[in-house]
């Protein structure tokens, strides 16, 4: 696989991700808003939010892809999810990937995870039926040389899966990135329409609540402290935005 261009390549690998997400949505609806820079009030990101049908599964998924770009911080990232109905057993595909300028080093982390909706203790299938398969990609990103993990919150890291990847890589790791991702999308894509059938039936209206419950949860100010650093940036209002977007209700 030929090395992807440094120079603005999150951004613009994040757009292929993205364009990836939505192309298969049937009839899909679009909001967005930018944000600004409340110490200048300089436009320096977004927030796009697609909701639509997957294909034909029919499956209504909603992808949030939001943006931030701040030059002078040395800041350039991309948060992008896809959620999965939240009645359904399909896991949410969350990822997000920044590059960070310190002291002339610039370093890519990245962030993907397939978000699990179901108990796998209760249904151990499904480890094998759900995440099995993206175990040589997890696989593939601690094998690159010169990889540190990122450190994760217990409490993120408990609501999460085994198979969550946080790593700090070099951006001339590019290529070995945008395949895992490849990889966990299309996973993703894959168990929307093929939910993953447990033993007992679950209630979808049970299934939601505890969508609900798992969501608000994981993207809460207390749990991740990202949501206050972003608060700084861009205000409360527009961070406000993104978090109803991700727990669904925006």
């Amino acid at each position: 696989m030929a090395g992807l261009p440094v120079e603005g390549a999150v951004q613009r690998l994040a757009d292929r991700w993205s364009s990836a997400l939505i192309a298969p949505l049937v009839d899909p609806r679009v909001a967005a808003r930018t944000f600004t820079l409340t110490e200048s009030g300089d436009v320096v990101g977004s927030l796009r939010v697609v909701d639509g049908a997957l294909g034909d599964s029919a499956a209504l998924v909603r992808v949030v892809d939001t943006r931030l770009t701040i030059a002078h911080l040395g800041i350039d990232s991309v948060m992008l999810h896809a959620f999965s109905p939240s009645s359904s057993t399909s896991p949410h595909l969350l990822s997000d990937l920044a590059e960070l300028t310190t002291d002339g080093r610039t370093e890519w982390h990245f962030h993907v995870d397939l978000m699990p909706r179901i108990d796998l203790v209760s249904s151990p299938d499904q480890i094998d039926a759900t995440y099995t398969p993206l175990t040589a990609s997890y696989e593939s990103v601690h094998a690159i040389e010169g990889m540190r993990p990122i450190t994760i919150p217990p409490q993120l890291r408990a609501l999460s899966s085994g198979w969550l990847i946080g790593a700090i890589v070099r951006p001339s790791n590019a290529p070995s990135i945008d395949a895992v991702f490849a990889d966990y999308s299309q996973r993703w894509r894959f168990l929307v329409a093929q939910p993953p059938k447990l033993a007992r039936a679950t209630d979808p209206l049970v299934q939601a609540e505890r969508d609900r419950t798992h969501r608000a949860t994981l993207f809460d100010p207390t749990t991740d402290i990202v949501w206050e650093f972003l608060a700084d940036l861009i205000g409360q209002d527009d961070v406000d935005a993104v978090i109803a977007a991700v727990k669904g209700e925006g």
